[in-house]
């Protein structure tokens, strides 16, 4: 199961970014990949709140290790959106 939530993460900026270049062709692949990239870093807020709830102790660490991840899933969000904005700019 999480393999499976983990793979819909990963797939999520791609998808938006291929629906963004179909449905706003208008739109740069810039814009369109940062929009994209939000649905990667809600799936990492979401996780990361469930951490948090489950928990057992408090971390000194947890905190700057979150953001820094958070910023990695951003980034990976982005790169994942830009590459489906070009699939979905292409013409057949």
């Amino acid at each position: 199961m999480t393999l499976i939530l983990l793979l819909l993460a990963f797939l999520a900026p791609m998808a938006c970014g291929f629906l963004l270049a179909r449905l706003r062709p208008q739109m740069s692949g810039f814009a369109a990949a940062l929009v994209a990239a939000l649905a990667l870093l809600a799936a990492f807020l979401a996780y990361s709140w469930y951490l948090a709830a489950h928990s057992m102790g408090d971390t000194p660490l947890a905190l700057p290790a979150l953001l820094v991840f958070g910023l990695i899933a951003w980034l990976m969000g982005f790169g994942l959106a830009f590459f489906g904005h070009s699939l979905g700019r292409r013409k057949v």
